[in-house]
């Protein structure tokens, strides 16, 4: 997850891969052939465009969400159209993605709707979705050491 400017939060589902190919969501003038991960259900938010979070060491042209150093989440078909052209990319393809107005999340973690993880890139890349969840509510419900805001940007959540 990650907040725009407006003070909307936007975000995808990290395990939830699709049985559809790539190539149903993408214009016919656009090849997904370097794209060799499953494409995830992002969320229930228009369903059928398509979005990434990917690595980049600097930050791109077109319009990204930071959501963690080096890792922005994005819908800009200019900057699709790069990760799907370059091979050497680190990114993820999600249909659809998460949303919520302007502080109706803040609302909900108020509420104890959500438990509150600090995101770190093997969460957001993990090699296998499968278990995903039950080792987040794992770690959620371990007592840590730390101390963390969970309302603060680049958080991952579980509801």
């Amino acid at each position: 997850m990650t907040q725009a400017e407006d003070a909307s939060t936007v975000g995808v589902i990290l395990n939830r891969p699709l049985q559809e190919k790539l190539q149903a969501f993408l214009p016919q003038d656009l090849s997904g052939e370097h794209y060799k991960d499953r494409v995830f259900q992002g969320g229930p938010v228009m369903r059928r465009v398509i979005l990434s979070v990917f690595r980049s060491a600097t930050a791109p042209q077109a319009l990204a969400f930071p959501v963690l150093k080096g890792i922005y989440l994005t819908m800009h078909p200019a900057n699709i159209r790069a990760l799907l052209a370059d091979p050497a990319s680190q990114y993820r393809i999600y249909a659809g993605f998460s949303g919520w107005a302007p502080n109706k999340l803040q609302s909900e973690f108020v509420r104890d709707g959500w438990y509150v993880l600090p995101a770190d890139a093997e969460t957001v890349f993990p090699k296998e979705t499968e278990g995903l969840w039950e080792e987040m509510i794992r770690r959620a419900t371990t007592p840590s050491p730390t101390t963390w805001d969970p309302l603060r940007r680049g958080g991952v959540t579980i509801t």
